[in-house]
């Protein structure tokens, strides 16, 4: 029914790309490869990369933000343009344009979520208690100053509340449902829901530090932590650190960031990061029925991902997990469904139970199943795909891009019996070897896994072999099995720094630019000298100077 009222989305976007950002010559190999120059970095002063002041909500943002807000449940965006991915992940700032076809989108769904939300205002009462007592223009001028803070994520100016005044009066004559206050609410909503200020996360101060950066204010750095730790809006809590200038003071950002860590709505951005450094939406669960009796492909998927996500949700919120631990932990949680692959006791409880599996067969993410059958085909495993995962998205390294008419594996028989000898048979070339060098000593250390997943020592009849060697590290590392090289995984700093770059991307928006090296290696200081913590970690990226500032000519 109304339209961006506000002034229309589509004609805000995100800017162009500045020189020394995200498109400027990657540092991440020589990060990931431990190549920073130490000495270089002493003193020096670490200017942030190139971000657009004005960035889009991602639409998981939008769903949480409505959520939690509204009451209106988290899947408002479906019918949204996708997101696109950039460097494994969904939200890379300086891609979140606004199609000219999602503008239509925004109002069709504003429309929607606020008829929902007026419907029952149970959730909305509890930021405007009024609402439940005296609906009044005393308690209209409250609902506006306190739900449109919230969305905007700062106070309104005067001329916004004029605007929004009027626009609550114009409801009244719009819709049949409802008495004169709860249309005026309405249209509010259906208003606010479609401004810039709401749809985009505003970064537009120019009050330069040092002539190099700008430090965002305290409303921007507040919406900065919400939509990075929360995937949402800020709270009246955070806001109020935001207005009284303690968000400027180290000690107290960082008591504030440890409390938003520790709220629950911290998981949702957990569960976001994992789903896609795993790549669940790529995984492959379909599986031969006739050699996997009884599988029921959405349920194991539905299981398996859960699993994951429990396991690296648990190790960062309620242990003191570590990095090392991600790689190594033989801890995991089953259901019924999973149980019987990983042959231990189904749990009499409902759910996800937590287990202690065989640590001479299980260790860490990589030996749980989402990633063992989701990287395997109907039949069998894939060390392939199981071995170009880990070098791409666990230590950092680059391919380029997959040659034509790779073919498939070729048949058994004669001396090609086991998955092993048809993947060195299919990439012995010279050629192949550029990358399978690389890629298939680390999917073979998986071949005691079959396609589901369940352990197993012997493959088409032949015992299996899970040896392996690659350089890590610049040093020889040798291996038999997943477990082994989990241990060399949790050993390797290559494997952290690439974990802490692959936070980096996701935290920030955007990809490490040649600028960025020395503040990943004060980064990695910071997280090392607290062995690596998982928690210590998103600390250590929300509290930083890169995250507090942004560059000067980023407007």
């Amino acid at each position: 029914m109304l339209q961006a009222p506000l002034g229309p989305v589509d004609s805000v976007q995100a800017g162009p790309v500045k020189p020394g950002g995200s498109d400027s010559s990657p540092v991440g190999g020589s990060f990931v490869g431990g190549q920073v120059d130490a000495l270089a970095c002493q003193g020096r002063v670490l200017h942030p990369g190139s971000m657009p002041g004005l960035v889009r909500l991602t639409h998981r943002q939008y769903d949480f933000a409505v959520h939690d807000l509204l009451g209106v449940d988290s899947n408002a965006s479906a019918e949204f343009v996708g997101d696109q991915e950039f460097y494994g992940f969904d939200n890379n700032a300086e891609k979140l344009n606004v199609p000219s076809n999602q503008v239509s989108r925004y109002q069709v769904t504003a429309e929607a979520v606020a008829a929902r939300a007026v419907a029952d205002l149970t959730v909305l009462t509890r930021s405007v208690p009024c609402l439940a007592e005296t609906r009044d223009d005393s308690c209209r001028d409250e609902l506006l100053r306190t739900v449109l803070k919230l969305m905007f994520r700062r106070p309104l100016s005067d001329a916004e509340l004029a605007r929004y005044r009027s626009l609550f009066v114009a409801g009244n004559d719009l819709y049949a449902e409802g008495d004169a206050f709860t249309r005026g609410v309405r249209i509010v909503l259906e208003g606010a829901l479609q401004s810039p200020a709401f749809l985009y996360r505003s970064e537009l101060r120019d009050q330069p530090l040092d002539g190099a950066v700008v430090a965002l204010d305290g409303y921007e750095l507040a919406g900065r932590l919400a939509l990075t730790l929360w995937s949402s809006l800020p709270d009246l809590a955070l806001l109020n650190k935001a207005q009284s200038g303690a968000l400027a003071r180290d000690a107290e950002l960082e008591s504030e960031v440890r409390r938003m860590i520790a709220d629950p709505r911290s998981a949702r951005v957990l569960d976001d990061f994992y789903t896609q450094w795993l790549e669940f939406a790529k995984l492959r669960f379909d599986k031969d029925t006739s050699a996997f009796p009884g599988y029921v492909k959405a349920d194991f998927e539905r299981s398996a991902k859960a699993e994951a996500l429990t396991f690296a949700r648990n190790m960062t919120l309620t242990g003191e997990g570590t990095i090392v631990d991600l790689f190594t932990s033989p801890v995991s949680y089953v259901d019924a469904t999973l149980a019987k692959v990983y042959g231990v006791a189904a749990p009499t409880a409902a759910g996800l139970t937590r287990v202690e599996l065989d640590p001479a067969q299980r260790a860490g993410l990589f030996t749980q199943l989402a990633f063992l059958a989701g990287h395997a085909d109907a039949l069998d495993g894939s060390p392939i795909h199981r071995g170009a995962y880990v070098q791409k998205r666990v230590l950092c390294r680059e391919f380029g891009s997959l040659p034509a008419n790779v073919g498939v594996l070729p048949a058994r028989g004669g001396d090609i019996v086991t998955t092993r000898d048809q993947v060195e048979a299919k990439t012995s070339a010279p050629q192949c070897q550029a990358c399978h060098k690389d890629i298939n000593p680390v999917g073979f250390a998986y071949e005691s896994f079959d396609s589901l997943g369940r352990f197993r020592t012997q493959d088409h009849g032949e015992p299996v072999d899970a040896s392996g060697a690659l350089s890590l590290d610049g040093q020889p590392a040798a291996f038999t099995g997943a477990v082994e090289f989990a241990s060399e995984l949790g050993a390797s700093d290559k494997a952290k720094r690439c974990y802490e770059t692959q936070w980096f991307r996701f935290a920030y928006g955007r990809k490490e630019g040649h600028d960025d090296a020395c503040l990943l290696a004060e980064l990695d200081s910071k997280v090392k000298a607290k062995d690596y913590s998982l928690k210590e970690l998103l600390v250590a990226l929300t509290t930083s100077r890169a995250f507090r500032f942004r560059a000067q000519e980023d407007l």
